[in-house]
């Protein structure tokens, strides 16, 4: 009986505590924290959603330098001309990037498009516009790095299974 109580109650030989054991998922946790992080992060130009009165007005006073226009989500990205940051901005034009931005919804392109052009002939604006598709950033995403992410997966699961023996 002592016998067994001793087999239970015995200290492994050596008496290292156990280390941290580095494991390869960790790394690749890592690279797709990373790798998201790079891309909700890649531009870091200050940016301001407008209403389309407000819009209009600005544009008439040919405050903006390029505007894209995409024609699936009815939205205008325009970007705000070195000089005139202060009136887009009103107190925070101080600590804007070098390309700060404007969101605007806009009710469609066409009548983008009928705005623009008689804004054009009126005040006589010399805005760069360009018109996109504007595909979903999420699709995007799914597309580019799809595969890889499929890729690694399949990899993992079929190592998995051949590593049982």
């Amino acid at each position: 009986m002592e016998n067994k109580n001793d087999m239970f109650n015995k200290v492994p030989k050596n008496n290292k505590p156990k280390m941290f054991k580095f494991n390869l998922y960790w790394m690749y946790g890592l690279i797709f924290m990373m790798l998201i992080a790079l891309y909700l992060t890649n531009d870091s130009s200050a940016s301001k959603e407008l209403g389309w009165t407000e819009f209009q007005k600005l544009a008439q006073d040919n405050v903006f330098d390029k505007m894209a226009v995409y024609n699936k989500k009815n939205l205008v990205e325009a970007t705000v001309k070195s000089g005139k940051k202060a009136l887009v901005f009103k107190s925070d034009s101080t600590t804007l990037g070098t390309n700060p931005k404007v969101y605007v919804k806009i009710p469609s392109a066409d009548k983008f498009s009928d705005f623009y052009d008689k804004a054009v002939t009126e005040n006589h604006i010399d805005t760069q516009v360009r018109y996109e598709e504007g595909d979903d950033t999420i699709w995007n995403f799914l597309v580019y790095f799809g595969q890889i992410i499929l890729i690694i997966v399949v990899w993992i699961f079929l190592m998995r299974r051949m590593s049982g023996g």
